[in-house]
């Protein structure tokens, strides 16, 4: 398989600005991240995910609804379950006794600098 071929693995489900999600990621933590692009996201029946990692091992990840020909709700619906997921996230992180995902940014459309909700 060429390099060019595995560079576009991490962009099998959508096509996305990698420098754009690199640099949010980079800016909210304060320190250098990386993501394997040779790597074909992993993917559910409704989302897609890649996973950055960070200069001291820490991974995070980065997660979108399917969108074309793969998805199975419109892109209303996955916006709006996008929303509904992150605040109900936060909303369960302030109760202190469930372990849940932190959620440290999200959009819930495609009018990102990253190109996906």
């Amino acid at each position: 398989m060429s390099t060019t071929t595995m560079r576009r693995r991490v962009f099998a489900y959508a096509k996305f600005n990698i420098d754009a999600l690199i640099s949010l990621a980079t800016n909210l933590r304060g320190q250098s991240c990386t993501v394997n692009t040779s790597t074909r996201p992993k993917a559910g029946s409704t989302h897609w995910v890649i996973f950055i990692t960070f200069e001291d091992g820490i991974e995070w990840v980065f997660r979108s609804p399917r969108s074309g020909p793969s998805a199975i709700i419109t892109e209303e619906s996955a916006s709006k379950l996008l929303i509904s997921e992150a605040a109900t996230l936060k909303y369960l992180r302030t109760l202190g006794s469930i372990p849940v995902p932190e959620v440290f940014s999200f959009s819930g459309n495609a009018d990102s600098d990253i190109g996906v909700p």
